[in-house]
């Protein structure tokens, strides 16, 4: 499922914009505002859904190549690795480390002196 789809919006949509997406939908195809139409409930799961994956951020990892490959051509920039999200978490991961590691060792050399 695509929640980007799911609500209507584009990727990389702002908080905001995700957040009254969601609400405007919510209001259109709540279950209780329509009790006689069975189909509101499983459209209201799936909007759900979609609203939770992108606040939570569990799906922004997985958009696709396509999507980036879009985003690249707009900005004028050519396809490469620096400009991708999972390679900037990873460089982030790897400084954090290092730093917990530089952290250790200070400590560590800090109590020989003592």
């Amino acid at each position: 499922m695509d929640p980007y789809a799911e609500l209507g919006i584009s990727p990389g949509a702002s908080s905001e914009e995700i957040k009254s997406a969601y609400r405007s939908l919510a209001k259109q195809y709540h279950p209780d505002s329509n009790p006689e139409n069975s189909d509101y409930a499983e459209k209201m799961n799936r909007i759900n859904e979609a609203y939770s994956m992108l606040r939570e951020g569990r799906y922004d990892l997985d958009l696709g190549e396509e999507w980036y490959k879009e985003q690249y051509e707009e900005a004028g920039r050519e396809e490469g690795i620096l400009y991708h999200p999972l390679f900037r978490r990873v460089i982030l991961i790897g400084i954090a480390v290092s730093m917990v590691v530089v952290g250790i060792a200070a400590a560590f050399f800090s109590a020989l002196r003592v």
